[in-house]
């Protein structure tokens, strides 16, 4: 059973006339019909009851007591935009007639007129209201079923084009991995390999499809090797393109490979051409050492990035290549003109030298309690005997254990260079 029909299943409709025996009459001529009266005998009675069900036929006088038929034609619309209203007044005018047309009210009747007069409006009012209803339900179903394709539709369109941003990361991944060497040449490059000076290692697990660290191996000369290390702030595909710069800008400086503060500066004002011109703040962490096997030396500046670890395996002990006064310059990219600090550090058979992003001292456990440059230097000591393939794979392990996860919450990089000879 709908609100707008009693209980004994007939449609009501609201009566408001402040004449009582009016009223009465209504209601008996609704009765004949077949219909309900909700009787009122004022404008604010009537709201009530509107308020309270949903009626959609109304007769009403245009003279109440509290306000004028019209107002309260007005305030039933208000609360129910569809009412179908018929005036019924005993002092009908040519003025108020033309303002029930205007207003748009179902009929225009008089009080002296046939009964069955207005019983024919009511019933014509109750058809023109469920035609009205009956087509807005058919646009709402129309609109519905529109709606649903439309996003049936959106959904393919939404599925296809994640699955091929899914394929577009998937392959840029693949490039950006393909730029990591799984071979590294060996020093000197004249001499078989098993008379190399050096060897080199890495690890390296990001955070996501596309990271934001990024190392390189760069032959310098026959006995020097360059090794670059930086951070990208940020992860995904911006760091990932900056990764990808970055490796252009330093085959365009590898004249300068064996000079690590010029080849920081120039790299540096590379970047910040191109930074400035960005409205937000960009920047890379990096360190570039040189390691020279006739000089037994290594020479290097660092551009904001965590100090590398020199492992002097003969003492057991750990040497940070910290900058000047443990300042380090500033990374690269933030300022157009820095001459960047170089420096330099004997080296021992036996020695290696471990360089890594902030990801490995960062990474926090479930509690949410970082690694810390102690721990981790801590569990480079405990491997001081391995080589560096097994140093950097059980530094990693470690990680693992630490975090409970091998998905870290920033990208992982470990480089590593022994000196065998």
């Amino acid at each position: 059973m709908s609100e707008e029909t009693s209980a004994n299943g007939r449609n009501r409709v609201l009566v408001v006339d402040d004449d009582p025996g009016q009223v009465r009459t209504l209601a008996d001529c609704l009765d004949i019909e077949d219909l309900d009266a909700a009787c009122c005998h004022s404008g604010q009675e009537a709201l009530a009851v509107c308020q309270k069900e949903p009626l959609h036929v109304a007769i009403i006088d245009l003279r109440l007591p509290d306000m004028a038929g019209m107002e309260l034609l007005h305030q039933l619309r208000e609360i129910n935009p569809e009412i179908q209203v018929i005036i019924h007044t005993g002092h009908a005018t040519l003025e108020s007639a033309m303002e029930a047309v205007n207003v748009e009210a179902f009929a225009y009747v008089e009080k002296m007129s046939d009964p069955q007069k207005l019983m024919n409006h009511v019933h014509n009012a109750f058809i023109q209201h469920f035609e009205k209803y009956s087509a807005r339900l058919r646009q709402e179903i129309d609109d519905h079923i529109e709606s649903e394709r439309l996003l049936s539709l959106s959904n393919h369109e939404l599925i296809e084009r994640n699955k091929e941003m899914e394929a577009e990361l998937l392959m840029a991944r693949e490039i950006q991995q393909s730029l990591i060497p799984n071979h590294y040449p060996h020093f000197p490059q004249d001499q078989p390999e098993t008379e190399a000076f050096l060897r080199f290692s890495h690890r390296y697990q990001p955070s996501s499809t596309l990271a934001g660290d990024f190392f390189f191996m760069v032959p310098v000369s026959n006995t020097r090797a360059g090794l670059f290390i930086c951070d990208v702030m940020g992860h995904g595909v911006r760091a990932a393109l900056i990764t990808a710069l970055l490796r252009g800008l330093i085959e365009e400086m590898k004249p300068l490979a064996s000079k690590p503060h010029a080849f920081l500066d120039e790299i540096n004002q590379g970047l910040y051409r191109i930074f400035s011109q960005v409205h937000t703040s960009i920047f890379v962490t990096s360190c570039y050492l040189v390691a020279d096997i006739l000089e037994r030396k290594v020479v290097y500046a660092n551009a904001g990035h965590p100090p590398p670890v020199l492992l002097r395996r003969s003492e057991n002990r750990l040497l940070h290549l910290s900058a000047l006064n443990d300042d380090p310059d500033i990374a690269l990219g933030l300022a157009g003109d820095v001459d960047y600090t170089l420096q330099e550090i004997q080296v021992f058979k036996g020695d290696s030298l471990i360089l890594y992003t902030d990801g490995a001292f960062e990474a926090q456990n479930p509690n949410g309690e970082q690694v810390g440059m102690k721990r981790f230097n801590e569990w480079i000591l405990q491997n001081g005997d391995q080589p560096m393939p097994e140093l950097l794979g059980n530094l990693m392990q470690s990680l693992e254990d630490y975090c409970g996860t091998n998905e870290f919450g920033d990208d992982v990089c470990l480089f590593g260079m022994d000196f065998v000879r």
